[in-house]
């Protein structure tokens, strides 16, 4: 079975219990790599933290939400009633911002 012979489409609802968290972070990439949030927090405080499958979790995405939705004039009463909905909502930026992510190899 492939994509091209699959006739469903499979979508998960958005939410605080969503595999990506209450934030996904798009970003041109050729790889479909992008940042999200994720309801297990717990797993910042453990060792091994390889757990994803190719995109970054952000620990702080509340904070990160917070200052890019400032920059197109959103404050936290819009933020907090956007995410009370639970309605997917894609908010483009005016301007590119710059991530830099740096991998280091442990042991």
């Amino acid at each position: 079975m492939t994509s091209k012979n699959f006739p469903y489409r499979l979508r998960q609802r958005p939410g605080d219990d969503s595999a990506l968290g209450r934030y996904k972070f798009n970003m041109p990439s050729s790889d479909a790599i992008y940042l999200h949030d994720t309801p297990r927090k717990d797993l910042f405080s453990r060792k091994n933290r390889a757990l994803s499958s190719g995109c970054v979790r952000v620990e702080k995405s509340d904070e990160l939400a917070t200052l890019l939705l400032n920059e197109v004039g959103w404050n936290e009463t819009r933020k907090q009633n956007t995410l009370a909905s639970k309605q997917t909502t894609s908010v483009r930026l005016r301007a590119n911002t710059l991530f830099t992510y740096i991998m280091l190899p442990l042991g």
